[in-house]
């Protein structure tokens, strides 16, 4: 209670009502979508403009939802919001392991509500995108646990359009139907089709954005392929090398390159030995699939990374510090629960 009463308290204060980087194509790039529409269909369409490669859904809900109560954008608001998803994010990290112990939930409370990736709680839109991507991520995998399906895919589609990465929530939903106990064909077509749907809607609005504006969508050419692909065959374990240092960036600065390495192998090949056997994933499946989401997620970033920049180590400064920090803090709280179960 006290570390969230200090963090919302840090977030108050420091919050300010300023746009900043990519609030202002996200924010103010759909408003003029809206504005300039003539037909509810096409006010309707506006709300889907992608902000580069996300499609943001969720974030302009909250934008035009903001404006028709209170007549304007308040960007500390928009941040205070999605710092709110941190902690409910934290909260519900913190009750994966379903047991009564305290100290758990503590250590990944306290852990996630941290200012190491400040760079991205303190601007609205990434607060908002960066943290609801992976609120509703869990949040799925947990009403799927719960065989709430209905509730499960409504979680998803949240996921899905809050940040790009949030279409590996399908695959993950389609493994948790097939993992489940008790399984039924129902749960598993639901998904699939909601899955289906979502995808084809998604590539639809990127092709028709890319096709009709000047909107700024990753360039997938001749040049940028061959640049992937010339980086890999130079530099094979670049990839590896900087995903691995994403994962243990989460403790250290950048000047500690060397550490930093060392505790990203150790937290991967912890994460590989906890769940070696089948028998594990099946007890132990939200935070399996989940800990696959963040780990999918990390290797996207890390890639993208080190190819622009032809650096392993460029991902240490990274403003998406909160995938490989929830991460270790799940990996870490679980070998503490097992070592306590084992001196008891």
């Amino acid at each position: 209670t006290l570390a969230v009463i200090f963090y919302s308290w840090l977030v108050v204060a420091y919050a300010d009502n300023l746009p900043k980087y990519d609030d202002l194509h996200d924010a103010f790039g759909f408003f003029i979508e809206y504005h300039k529409a003539n037909s509810w269909h096409e006010k309707l369409q506006s709300f889907f403009h992608p902000n580069n490669e996300h499609v943001t859904l969720v974030n302009h809900l909250i934008y035009w939802l903001q404006v028709t109560i209170k007549g304007e954008l308040d960007f500390r608001q928009l941040v205070w919001l999605g710092n709110l998803i941190i902690i409910a994010t934290a909260l519900l990290a913190s009750r994966l392991h379903q047991t009564n112990q305290p100290y758990l939930s503590f250590i990944v409370i306290v852990g996630f509500l941290s200012l190491s990736f400040w760079d991205s709680s303190f601007k609205a839109m990434t607060s908002l995108s960066n943290q609801a991507v992976i609120f509703f991520a869990l949040l799925s995998l947990i009403w799927a646990e719960k065989n709430r399906w209905g509730l499960a895919v409504i979680a998803a589609l949240l996921c899905h359009y809050s940040q790009s990465n949030g279409i590996f929530i399908w695959p993950l939903l389609l493994l948790m139907c097939k993992l489940s106990s008790n399984h039924q064909p129902k749960p598993f077509w639901l998904v699939g089709i909601a899955a289906f749907f979502s995808t084809m809607l998604y590539i639809i609005i990127i092709i028709h954005y890319k096709a009709i504006t000047d909107v700024s969508l990753p360039e997938v050419n001749q040049g940028s392929i061959a640049v992937v692909y010339q980086t890999l065959l130079m530099q094979p374990l670049l990839a590896l090398h900087a995903c691995i240092n994403f994962i243990g960036s989460a403790w250290l600065s950048p000047e500690h390159p060397w550490l930093i390495t060392s505790i990203g192998i150790v937290l991967f090949a912890l994460f590989l030995m906890r769940f070696n056997r089948y028998e594990k994933v099946l007890k132990h499946q939200v935070i399996f699939l989940f800990l696959i989401f963040l780990l999918i997620s990390m290797i996207i970033i890390a890639f993208t990374r080190a190819t622009a920049y032809q650096d392993a180590h460029a991902i240490n400064t990274s403003r998406y510090k909160m995938y490989p920090l929830l991460f270790s803090l799940l990996v870490i709280s679980m070998y503490l629960m097992q070592l306590k179960q084992r001196l008891i």
